[in-house]
């Protein structure tokens, strides 16, 4: 598994094991990464500048948010997709590339 730098606010860092997650925002292509943190909790971050892009991806049962801790790989994947695609449509993916492209953690 290839790993990065997690950057955290407090000014610590990290290094944090992912699976590459691809998303594609207007034309551009970008390999975000997928990971735990220390509480099992799935997170999107860029491994670029380490920041997060979406923190704790939530899933659903029976109609309520539950925690993604004990969901597998495949799940996951797919809800972190969706809440990524969530995220370029709120914000547009012209803001989304740009903030990519010059990506300050904090």
């Amino acid at each position: 598994m290839p790993t990065f730098t997690l950057r955290r606010k407090d000014g610590t860092t990290e290094d944090t094991k992912y699976t590459e997650l691809m998303v594609i925002a207007g034309t551009q292509v970008h390999k975000l990464a997928l990971h735990k943190t220390t509480l099992g909790n799935w997170v999107v971050s860029d491994p670029k500048s380490g920041a997060a892009i979406v923190r704790d991806i939530a899933g659903w049962f029976k109609g309520c948010p539950v925690s993604t801790r004990g969901f597998t790989l495949r799940e996951v994947r797919a809800l972190a997709q969706g809440e990524v695609d969530n995220l370029i449509s709120r914000i547009g993916s012209d803001r989304f590339n740009a903030t990519l492209a010059d990506p300050k953690p904090f």
